[in-house]
């Protein structure tokens, strides 16, 4: 395979652990919004669900994370790994060409460090909000919110 087609690919894997991400926000979010409707009960009308974060970048499923979670590590974290994936979606096969349009092999090279650092961050962000998520959704699912008389 020719070394142009391999780094695409790698982007491409790249990317989809940015999706990964993004889906584990969405469904973190989703739990939220649950567990607010359930805890508001009829007191007053909430209409905000999982269809309000279905298109959101990544960039703004962070910032609605942060209303919904106290861990400052892992915002900061999401926070610095949206710049990671904001340079593979928009700049990182542009920057790979030198003004001749040849590859540059210095380039590729930086790309593949930032490639596998971004692969394990990816595995990690996304399993430490899932974790997260599943706090939440236990208390959607199992907890008696009712006030009790």
């Amino acid at each position: 395979m020719k070394q142009s087609h391999q780094i695409y690919f790698r982007v491409a894997e790249g990317l989809a652990g940015c999706q990964q991400v993004e889906f584990e926000l969405k469904n973190y979010l989703a739990g939220a919004m649950e567990l607010a409707k359930k805890c508001i009960g009829g007191k007053m009308p909430f209409h905000t669900s999982a269809k309000d974060f279905e298109k959101c970048s990544l960039e703004r499923l962070t910032n609605h994370f942060k209303n919904y979670s106290n861990d400052s590590e892992l915002l900061s974290a999401l926070k610095k790994f949206t710049d990671e994936r904001n340079f593979l979606a928009h700049q990182a096969l542009a920057t790979l060409k030198d003004p001749e349009g040849n590859f540059d092999d210095s380039e590729i090279m930086n790309l593949h460090t930032r490639l596998d650092n971004v692969e394990p961050e990816a595995k990690r962000l996304a399993n430490a909000i899932y974790s997260s998520a599943q706090t939440i959704w236990s208390q959607v699912w199992f907890d008696d919110l009712t006030e009790k008389e």
